[in-house]
């Protein structure tokens, strides 16, 4: 039976120490110990054998491996192993049947079942201490996403941007381009101005959970997400000090609160605190503060991700910021990150500052465990934080420490991000007191002030937090939302110490906060890993043929052969775009069947194939848009001409037939998919019947043209006719 040890016993353990299963010399057990760093790849034998192999760094203190694995959809692993593996085993093959769906995508769980010895200080009836070395076992854990062709993430579903309105035309600009981001990364776009409230306010929090409420059941699509842009109004519930400190004990900050749907666990009438030692601690019935600790009865459904720099005075005073400037700052690096100018490493690194006495929970072993499996076993180091992060880029950075609402032990103070350069993207920070996170200068909060490319950061470590999904293209806020949800699905350790604890037999997980009402993201929640890697088409036009057809042209990009195209067609600007190909494009056209009278708007994205330590998926350009106003009006296609091309691809010349339904006068023009016109082949009168043209694939200044995709325009009257051009040099 699996339970959570809340609190240390208090007799038990001052020292930590453990004998290593393959030595005699003792040495403490670290974070390190307590994760299993795993690696996926799609394998692939010379008989046409797939599978997905996985491997994992040695854990020194293991004495055998275990693996489970499920479907990524599927809430639980099961209980049996998939297999079970000697110590000196580093690598598994699990090869897929004949028929197996390589778009699947996976979750595999790796233990290192593991052996040690400890020391403990004990006390006798008289009071007096004496040491004792007790055995004990315990488990080690390590999770990865993987696919041998996962498809592309492309139904993100509804994104609801609420942005402070003190500060909205201040940063408008930036605002438009983040909804544009959004949109041509598949998110359908809500947005609403909402009142700026810096101090705590009931009422406000209910409206802004009324405003979610009221997109989450609009039909048009599903709302998954919420970006709080600014100082949105700040949820609290609870009576309760996850950093464990007596001083610490009251409501703390909920953002979580605005993400679940079930608004029957909400109450305020059980919990009477007036003595937290913060104001914004305090929590009394009525007042607008709720009373949970944890969302046990319930579940996360949307995934809330802040930005909000209120009362942080050391970046505004220190660098001649306003508060405006640094929401400007932190839209710039956010677009700058997804079109891919900002590049960083594809590295982490671990600042752990927690002694050996520590070890039961293991906080750093979020960093160990979710780098590995993201970045590559192989590079995730254990280094210091500003020393490093001021030079060197690195993706994903964890740090943790004895804590202050400021400042972190062996990391540095909220101030070192504003005078410091931080150059990663993703963060997880771990500290007494700075969870609490609305607080003055709060130290969780700095990463996201700081410049030049930090975008989020977490407090991991109560809970841990699994980011592993993010692999094969997930958005953080998923990974969000799994670690919000998350009670044993994901495991960061598992003991079994009978002499020590009997009233658990059966072992038991030490963790703590699980479920915790205080568990949120600082930060964009739809940010990827992988974003802006992918070369997005160019050049799209949209043709309506006749009266139920629209044609779509575009420009490469030509990569691979595995490079695919996807057509997505909405009939809103923000959304949503549904995909409208069954099967996945790899010439540079598309003609999709629609009729009415409407605007369409169409979006075209590349795929491609991403190799990453999760295996392969396919990973997604940023959107390429264009609108077309299809009618209904037959006349309109009444006596369209019929044009014939010969040969098309041309190399050196192009024949054009052209049937004239009758005599009239007639247009020929050739343009660019960026709509200059490069050539007119003839303006004048044709008779009724069959027309020849040549066009020698030369411009008006008689220079040959490129190589590409061109359109041929006749016009006659009220009747025209469009056809593509391939020119291939």
């Amino acid at each position: 039976m699996r339970k959570n040890l809340i609190l240390c016993a208090a007799l038990i353990l001052i020292a930590l120490l453990t004998y290593s299963a393959y030595s005699q010399n003792p040495r403490h057990i670290t974070s390190r110990d307590l994760s299993v760093l795993v690696n996926a790849s799609v394998y692939l034998t010379p008989t046409n054998e797939i599978g997905i192999k996985l491997e994992w760094e040695r854990n020194e203190l293991a004495l055998s491996y275990a693996i489970r694995k499920k479907k990524i959809e599927e809430s639980t692993f099961p209980s049996s192993f998939l297999a079970e593996l000697d110590s000196n085993v580093f690598d598994y093959i699990d090869y897929f049947d004949f028929g197996t769906d390589p778009f699947e995508k996976y979750e595999y769980e790796v233990s290192a079942y593991s052996y040690g010895s400890v020391i403990v200080s004990l006390y006798d009836n008289q009071g007096n201490r004496f040491d004792s070395t007790m055995s004990f076992y315990f488990r080690a854990f390590g999770y990865a996403s993987a696919s041998i062709a996962g498809k592309e993430y492309d139904s993100p579903g509804k994104v609801l941007l609420l942005v402070d309105e003190v500060m909205q035309p201040s940063i408008e600009k930036e605002v438009q381009r983040l909804m544009n981001d959004l949109v041509l990364e598949g998110w359908t776009v809500a947005r609403k101005n909402v009142p700026r409230t810096e101090t705590f306010d009931g009422i406000a929090v209910r409206a802004i959970k009324d405003s979610i409420n009221q997109e989450f059941a609009n039909s048009d699509d599903r709302l998954t997400t919420v970006i709080l842009l600014g100082r949105i109004a700040v949820p609290y519930s609870g009576r309760f000090n996850p950093d464990a400190h007596p001083d610490h004990l009251g409501a703390w900050p909920a953002d979580l609160y605005y993400g679940v749907m079930d608004e029957w666990i909400w109450t305020d009438f059980s919990v009477n605190d007036e003595n937290a030692s913060r104001q914004e601690n305090r929590n009394t019935p009525g007042d607008g503060k709720y009373d949970q600790v944890t969302i046990s009865s319930s579940s996360v459904d949307i995934a809330i991700g802040r930005i909000d720099f209120y009362n942080m005075p050391v970046f505004v005073n220190d660098s001649m910021f306003t508060e405006a400037q640094l929401y400007k700052r932190y839209l710039d690096k956010n677009h700058k990150y997804r079109i891919g100018e900002i590049q960083v490493e594809m590295a982490g690194l671990v600042d752990d500052n927690f002694s050996a006495a520590r070890i039961w929970e293991g906080f750093a072993s979020s960093g160990w465990r979710n780098l590995a499996s993201l970045l590559g076993r192989k590079n995730v180091k254990s280094l210091d934080w500003f020393s490093i992060l001021k030079n060197d880029s690195k993706l994903w950075a964890y740090g943790c420490g004895g804590g202050t609402y400021k400042s972190a032990g062996g990391i540095g103070e909220t101030k070192d991000f504003a005078i410091n350069p931080v150059k990663t993207v993703f963060t997880m920070l771990f500290g007494s007191y700075f969870g609490d996170w609305d607080s003055q200068n709060n130290f969780l909060r700095a990463p996201l002030c700081s410049d030049p490319s930090a975008l989020t950061c977490a407090w991991a470590g109560r809970p841990h937090w699994y980011f592993h999904h993010m692999g094969l293209g997930y958005p953080i806020g998923y990974s969000t939302l799994i670690s919000q949800n998350n009670t044993t699905t994901y495991l960061p350790n598992f003991y079994w110490m009978p002499q020590l604890f009997p009233q658990y037999p059966n072992g038991f997980t030490y963790t703590y906060a699980n479920l915790g009402v205080h568990i949120a993201l600082m930060g964009d929640p739809t940010l990827k890993m992988f974003s802006g890697k992918v070369p997005p088409p160019n050049n799209l036009t949209a043709i309506q043929r006749d009266l139920n057809t629209v044609e779509l042209i575009w420009e490469g990009p030509a990569i691979d052969i595995y490079t695919h195209f996807n057509v997505y067609r909405s009939f809103s600007k923000y959304g949503p775009f549904k995909r409208v190909n069954k099967e996945y494009i790899h010439g540079n056209s598309y003609v999709d069947t629609i009729s009415g009278d409407k605007e369409v708007y169409y979006m075209v994205r590349t795929s491609i194939r991403e190799f990453t330590n999760s295996g392969m998926f396919y990973n997604q350009s940023r959107g390429l848009t264009k609108s077309v106003v299809i009618t209904d009006v037959e006349q309109s296609f009444a006596e369209v001409f019929n044009v014939q091309l010969s040969p098309n691809p041309a190399n050196a010349y192009l024949d054009i037939q052209l049937t004239n339904p009758y005599l009239k006068n007639v247009c020929l023009e050739i343009f660019d998919l960026h709509g200059r016109k490069i050539r007119s082949l003839y303006n004048g009168q044709l008779t009724a019947g069959i027309n020849q043209f040549a066009w020698n694939l030369r411009n008006d200044e008689y220079q040959s043209v490129p190589s590409g995709v061109y359109i041929l325009k006749v016009t006659g009257g009220d009747n025209y006719d469009i056809q593509k051009i391939v020119i291939m040099r």
